[in-house]
């Protein structure tokens, strides 16, 4: 199938974030045989959709995938959300007419009031890298996708690259960013004492799990060669 993955994440500061995430998945897709093809908003001009609109123009894809990283810039008390942004990206991707899959840390907050607000088809809460090849199989199979698929029992499959060669590796380094190696995410002591979040949002991002990468110096190894 042909895939098109997109990063919404526009935020620079204090400095640009690789789309790790975003990048697993994509070398997820195109490990099991898709077609891939990736666009980064995090460089377009605000307010700017059309590199987004020619980007899904070429891609042709049946299945879209839809990174959210961030709910909002947590910038208290004048925090900016960017719910309106994603709906925005969202109207240009309906273009396309093909399904598309929510996924992120941010829509793994509030994964079924962020889906009917964006008015998308299926979403997955927690890693994405197995569960959005599962629902790429069923769909291509026309059989039922959950519309929710909650993936936070799986262990991410160590084995899979990300697809480093289809970001910006170089212009993320030049303006300060760097690329990502995630070791482990969250704490894995239960008490919630010393966490400053809701136990729903701790049990959907911070469960403490080992995390990727049991070759890690390969993986830096190859962060470098790319940039």
């Amino acid at each position: 199938m042909r895939v098109f993955i997109v990063s919404a994440n526009r935020e620079q500061r204090p400095d640009p974030v690789v789309p790790l995430g975003a990048s697993y998945v994509a070398g997820a897709a195109r490990a099991a045989g898709h077609d891939v093809a990736f666009h980064d908003c995090c460089f377009d001009a605000d307010g700017d959709l059309q590199a987004l609109a020619a980007s899904v123009e070429r891609a042709r894809p049946e299945v879209i995938g839809l990174a959210m990283r961030n709910v909002d810039d947590v910038a208290w008390p004048n925090a900016h959300g960017w719910l309106a942004e994603y709906r925005a990206i969202m109207g240009i991707l309906r273009r396309a007419g093909v399904p598309v899959v929510l996924g992120g840390a941010g829509f793994s907050l509030f994964p079924g009031p962020w889906l009917d607000a964006l008015g998308a088809d299926y979403g997955i809460v927690g890693e994405g890298e197995r569960a959005f090849v599962d629902v790429l199989a069923a769909l291509a199979r026309d059989e039922a996708v959950p519309r929710i698929t909650r993936s936070l029992s799986r262990p991410p499959d160590p084995t899979i690259e990300p697809a480093f060669d289809l970001v910006d590796l170089e212009r993320y380094f030049r303006l300060g960013g760097g690329a990502n190696v995630q070791t482990r995410r969250g704490w894995p002591s239960r008490r919630r004492d010393f966490v400053p979040c809701t136990k729903r949002a701790f049990d959907a991002v911070s469960s403490g799990r080992a995390q990727r990468l049991p070759r890690r110096a390969r993986h830096v190894n190859r962060c470098h060669e790319h940039a």
